[in-house]
């Protein structure tokens, strides 16, 4: 049977992620290759396992669909800056 690997019970944390990191993440958990083309999201399951504490993106910018005039932006474990 294979190893089963547990996210710790309680843990939280600030790291922002991006539902674009599922598919990588996943993959990486169930030794599935990515798909060959590019893809824009991260693994970030050494986040979830509480082995890295800042983001594994380079910088995330964000939008509001509703009000196009707001944005936030961060970079590694950066507060997010609104407005910019």
């Amino acid at each position: 049977m294979d190893e089963v690997v547990k996210i710790p019970a309680g843990q939280t944390n600030n790291v922002p992620l991006m539902t674009i990191d599922l598919l990588p993440t996943l993959c990486n958990l169930a030794g599935a290759n990515l798909p060959a083309r590019s893809i824009d999201g991260v693994d970030a399951s050494n986040v979830l396992f509480g082995n890295l504490i800042s983001s594994p993106h380079d910088g995330l910018v964000f939008y509001s669909a509703r009000n196009y005039n707001r944005f936030a932006a961060a970079t590694g474990s950066s507060t997010c800056r609104t407005n910019i």
